[in-house]
């Protein structure tokens, strides 16, 4: 009976310490670490920069998947134009504040530093439409 109580005893006193040691593992914690979007898109706020800056799954749920380029670049296609893509820069990362830089040819690139990597909109070199790639891993071509 001595043994039973005494093993009682010792899991009561170590109990606390493995609620402690729990909550002390945890790998990351965010507040408000997700918002869902008019299109019930679920968007995480927190995460390892697979999912990219906050806003770009819901604005990429809107192109078709067009092709990769052989560096692995996802190419996605979207309508609206200019005025979709400014409309979807200023989704992307919308608490971010962006650079702009005058590039030779006079067009305008505009860039958002994220933890999860560069957001740009700026006029592709191939076909002349906006765009707005993330991190080079990803880019949105906007047709008329």
């Amino acid at each position: 009976m001595k043994k039973i109580v005494s093993i009682l005893i010792s899991l009561l006193l170590l109990f606390p310490f493995f609620l402690i040691v729990e909550t002390n593992s945890a790998s990351a914690s965010c507040y408000h670490s997700y918002s869902v979007t008019s299109n019930d898109i679920v968007e995480p706020h927190c995460s390892s920069g697979k999912l990219g800056p906050v806003g770009w799954s819901s604005v990429r749920s809107g192109a078709k998947y067009d092709h990769s380029t052989k560096g692995g670049t996802k190419i996605y296609i979207k309508s609206g134009g200019a005025a979709q893509a400014s409309s979807d820069f200023n989704i992307v990362a919308p608490n971010v504040q962006y650079r702009k830089y005058i590039n030779s040819d006079g067009s305008v690139t505009l860039v958002k530093l994220t933890p999860q990597g560069d957001v740009k909109l700026y006029k592709s070199s191939s076909g002349k439409e906006p765009t707005i790639s993330w991190d080079e891993k990803e880019k949105i071509r906007y047709k008329n």
